[in-house]
């Protein structure tokens, strides 16, 4: 197993090293992906603080529930094609 792995691996060195760049870019793409959910949860918990303390929603408080979440879906995708 191993002598077929030098072989593959003295015709296509450039191989092996797409694959270590896309491993980066995989851990990359989690770690924005998991930055994103935990903007996207903070901006949905002030909005709810913020609904509470008022006792009403504003257009402000939707627009910020709206964006949130759409922010922490993304970052879900994201996050969850990182790990594929």
């Amino acid at each position: 197993m191993s002598n077929d792995y030098n072989v593959l691996r003295a015709k296509s060195p450039f191989l092996f090293r797409r694959r270590a760049v896309s491993l980066r870019k995989m851990k990359s793409m989690f770690y924005i992906g998991l930055g994103m959910q935990l903007f996207g949860l903070t901006a949905v918990g002030l909005c709810f603080i913020s609904g509470i303390r008022q006792g009403d929603y504003g257009r402000l408080e939707l627009l910020q529930l709206v964006i949130g979440s759409f922010v922490f879906y993304i970052g879900n995708y994201l996050k969850g094609r990182s790990q594929n």
